[in-house]
């Protein structure tokens, strides 16, 4: 019997469309479908033939370096681009320098990394010997109630003593769970020596997200791709926008460590501009696209939008790509140096 075809590759180019993959966390996948809107509206006012095929890579909580990897990894195996945007920010600075360390593991492992791995293999098998001896003790409660062996005065002796034994064994068990829980795991909790204090996770934190833009603009350039990257809008941003009085009841917590994370990180991010787009990157700073928009456009206290403040994010976005569509679309030629060229 001949071996199965192997798996059709993801998404190649073809002459009739125009392949965007978009990288982030939950406000890039919220986007999607607003981006692929956009986009085919700007191919249809502009005439044509081409239909865009936006790729959804981005997912709720991911941020650097899961992006970079995501690419990498969809690059291995066959994927093809045409242009790739990442909308981010938020994520790398709520969790890398918030949440993460919080909970006392990596910075930069994904988010809720130890839930991901709940338990080492010491903790697997104590868990398991406490189900066991649980499973047990169960048992043994209900033969004690069985006829005749309720009333055999030896029987529920031994019974007895068992049952007293389990049940000291699995106390014994649960503090030495507590106990291997307690210490130090590479796989839970990362490398030692990362950043502890607020002072040092902000900076390292905004270099990560940095690093990363840069590793993807190369494999973008690798790929034979246009690279553009957007630092994604936040309420908490200061004077990013004037806040509706809804916005204000239902998508603002003015008490909130997020308005305070983002207080303390967003202005790192910003100060890589000049850097970013020093480097060839395509990189533009969002915050304060709603800076003229006093009408409610986020939704929660998080960082997402409604329909029209998507909207208005998509549209942006294609405005600010509208050099390399047009290169795409075949309205100009495509350039034989790249910025990152230009740059280096």
């Amino acid at each position: 019997i001949p071996p199965p075809p192997p798996p059709p590759p993801p998404q190649q180019r073809r002459d009739d469309i125009v392949v965007v993959g978009l990288l982030g966390g939950s406000v890039a996948e919220g986007a999607k479908p607003f981006l692929q809107n956009a986009l085919a509206n700007w191919f249809a006012a502009k005439g044509r033939p081409q239909r865009p095929v936006v790729l959804q890579l981005a997912t709720g909580g991911f941020k650097q370096p899961q992006q970079t990897m995501i690419l990498a990894n969809t690059l291995l195996l066959g994927g093809e681009f045409d242009l790739l945007v990442n909308l981010d920010g938020f994520n790398e600075i709520v969790f890398s320098a918030g949440w993460n360390p919080r909970d006392n593991f990596f910075p930069f492992f994904p988010v809720s990394w130890d839930k991901a791995v709940s338990l080492t293999n010491a903790e697997f098998l104590l868990a398991g010997q406490i189900g066991v001896l649980r499973r047990e003790q169960a048992r043994r409660a209900a033969a004690a109630e069985i006829v005749p062996l309720r009333w055999s005065a030896v029987f529920g002796l031994v019974n007895r003593y068992r049952r007293e034994q389990i049940a000291t064994e699995i106390i014994q068990r649960n503090h030495q769970l507590a106990a291997v829980a307690a210490d130090y795991n590479l796989e839970k909790h990362g490398p030692r020596g990362w950043p502890r204090s607020e002072r040092d996770l902000w900076p390292a934190a905004a270099r990560v997200w940095y690093r990363g833009s840069l590793a993807l603009a190369r494999l973008a350039e690798l790929a034979g791709a246009d690279y553009y990257h957007f630092l994604q809008p936040n309420q908490y941003a200061p004077d990013s926008k004037p806040l509706s009085p809804e916005e204000l009841a239902d998508a603002y917590d003015a008490d909130g460590q997020t308005r305070a994370f983002i207080g303390q990180g967003y202005p790192l991010l910003q100060n890589f501009n000049r850097d970013l787009q020093g480097q060839g990157v395509n990189y533009f700073d969002l915050t304060g696209i709603f800076a003229d928009h006093p009408e409610t456009l986020y939704r929660d206290i998080c960082c997402h939008l409604n329909i029209r403040g998507y909207e208005l994010l998509a549209a942006e976005m294609v405005r600010l790509m509208e050099p390399a569509l047009r290169r795409r679309s075949g309205e100009s030629p495509a350039r034989s140096v790249s910025p990152l060229d230009a740059a280096r």
